[in-house]
């Protein structure tokens, strides 16, 4: 008897997983803004690092305003750790700390990739050129 509510637990879990799943392709601005917000405020939340750079993605055929807030908060999360994060082609040693600065700057690279990929795709050339001109003049 006990199986069978575990099972019936399990399945109920999943219809919500795939719940959840549907929810997550119906984002909106806010929640990108929240994703960026929450990478800024802690370490806790750098599993939204991956997430943000997602939307770069040419692949995931995002809105260009959330390509223009991922830009904007990637921006402001990779900055000030710059100066920290060791070379491309360095080796992490066994330091916790090292390896999450070599994850970082693997993850700064792809960012950088993004950057290039956007400001040379025909369809988002406007969009593009929009965020290049913000960049620049923004720094500083």
């Amino acid at each position: 008897m006990a199986s069978n509510q575990a099972s019936s637990k399990k399945r109920k879990n999943k219809g919500l997983g795939d719940n959840n799943k549907r929810k997550k392709k119906h984002q909106d601005l806010s929640d990108v803004r929240e994703l960026g917000q929450q990478l800024l405020s802690s370490r806790a939340h750098i599993n939204n690092l991956p997430l943000l750079l997602n939307f770069l993605n040419p692949a995931s055929s995002s809105p260009p305003e959330f390509i223009l807030e991922s830009i904007l908060s990637l921006k402001s999360f990779f900055t000030p750790l710059l100066p920290q994060l060791p070379s491309s082609s360095a080796k992490p040693s066994e330091d916790p700390e090292s390896i999450y600065l070599t994850w970082v700057r693997s993850k700064f690279d792809e960012f950088v990739q993004f950057l290039i990929q956007l400001s040379v795709s025909p369809t988002l050339a406007e969009e593009a050129l929009r965020v290049t001109n913000y960049l620049l003049f923004s720094v500083g």
